[in-house]
Formats: structure tokens, sequence, C-alpha cells
């Protein structure tokens, strides 16, 4: 009976009770930024492919990532070289590029959203203030989901409008949307905690607690069905992924004295 109990707290001191599963999965394959936004990218084992500076990345369809750098924003494909290399000739804090490499919106410093295609830079005239950490591009809806550190985000491109979608103050670490499902996640820097936004309602709820002493970074996989986070324990960081559907939880690889992860884009499930 001792037992028994000893396993039911470990737990739910660990996970909250959510059904945990180990497995190696050899498929897995995305990049990572640590604390000086160097690049890296995990296939089997993990390889730097880009020096510091990078604000965010995110994972594009047709196999490309996009970086957004301090005053750049560049698109790889999966194989290496840069297909894209755009110098907005601004003080980047965030940019989103389209499915068509052809359309870049990025904001500066002090807030100002630019919408660049081609050679031409047009100002929308629009202050979002605090300026983006971290945007998120739907072209089908024409939104532009962010965060600022500390609040979530809704801009409709159509009419240059924002809202705040989610509940309150939290310190952000990291963001991830789900289109299909209208839900936007978050995890914090400090509580150890993985949120959800309900688009259609505007309710924030716990989602997961990681448990990670420095805070998890987020990323979706392709087919949206499961929602993959980093978690550390000062030393080594492990790439866990949450079923978005029935919360089953499976820690997929561990990276060796990796102490922090910035970023997550998931590449290839």
């Amino acid at each position: 009976m001792k037992n028994v109990l000893g396993i039911v707290l470990l737990c739910i001191l660990l996970n909250g009770c959510a059904q945990m599963v180990n497995q190696n999965k050899t498929s897995l394959s995305f990049y990572f930024t640590d604390k000086l936004g160097a690049i890296y990218e995990y296939n089997g084992n993990v390889k730097k492919i880009s020096q510091n500076n990078a604000q965010s990345i995110s994972f594009i369809p047709m196999d490309h990532l996009q970086t957004s750098m301090r005053s750049s924003v560049q698109i790889f494909n999966r194989f290496g070289p840069i297909v894209l290399h755009s110098d907005p000739d601004q003080m980047i804090t965030s940019a989103v590029v389209s499915a068509s490499l052809d359309t870049i919106y990025f904001t500066n410093n002090s807030g100002a959203l630019y919408k660049k295609i081609g050679g031409n830079v047009m100002d929308l005239n629009v202050r979002l203030y605090p300026s983006p950490k971290k945007m998120i591009l739907d072209e089908e809806k024409s939104m532009i989901y962010y965060h600022d550190n500390l609040q979530v985000y809704e801009l409709n491109l159509l009419t240059l409008q924002s809202r705040t979608v989610s509940n309150g103050f939290y310190p952000i670490h990291s963001i991830a949307y789900n289109n299909q499902s209208d839900m936007v996640y978050f995890s914090t820097s400090i509580d150890g905690k993985i949120y959800k936004i309900d688009l259609n309602k505007s309710v924030t709820d716990v989602f997961f607690a990681t448990r990670s002493a420095n805070g998890s970074a987020i990323s979706l996989g392709l087919s949206k069905s499961e929602l993959y986070y980093t978690r550390t324990n000062g030393k080594d960081t492990f790439i866990n992924g949450i079923d978005t559907q029935d919360g089953t939880v499976t820690n997929y690889l561990t990276l060796f004295n990796v102490t922090y992860v910035d970023s997550l884009a998931i590449q290839s499930e």
C-alpha cells in the first residue's frame, strides 16, 4: 500500500498525473535557439547552423525555417542554404513571412508595423506597444498572433485592429498557435506552466504544468495533434510532447549539456 501511495504522490509531483510515455522518436527533427540567439538543428544529432542574434524562429510550409534577426529576416530550407535574405533597414523585434515567401510583416523596437513586398516597404501606421517578441501569421484568416512578454494579442490584418486575447498578465516565454482548433498556447518563464487560450471564448486555462527550471519553449507539430515543449533540470534539456486532445505526455529525447532553450521549431515528426 505504501508503494502505491508513493507512486501516486510521485505522479502528482512530477506531472500532475498526466499519462507519461517513454519513446525514442528517431524521426523527430527540429531547430532551437540558445540564450544568445544561436540557432541549432537537431536531426539525429545537434548541429549549430547560425551564430548569435536570432530574435525568434518558426517553421513554415515547404520545409522552410524563418529566422528573425536583429537587422534581417532569413529563410533557410531544410538542406541549409539561405533562400531569402531581407534587410529592411530597421531594428527588427519580430517578423513573419507568408508561405509564398513574397510578403514580410515585421515590427521595429518602437512597435511600428511594416509590410514588405519585394523591394517595397510600407509603414502600416500601426504601433504595437509594447513591441511584439514573437509573431505567428495565419494567412487564411488574415491574422497575426503575438505576445509582448506579458499578454497575447490578435491583430486583424484587414482592419489593422488588435485585441488582447489572454486574461491577466503572465511572464510569457513562448507561444504556439493551432489554426485548426483556434487555440493559442503559451508557456511562462517562472511558474513552469503551459496555458491555452480558446479564441472563440477568450478564456485562458492551464493546459499543463511542465516543472521546468528555466521555463519551456513550445512548438506545435505540423499535424497540430501534439504540442512539443522543453523541460530542463538545469543541466540537460528534455524534449517532450503533449497530445492536444487527451493530454498524454510522451518523453522523446534528451539534449545533454543544453541548459536553456529560448525558441523551438518542430520540422518533422
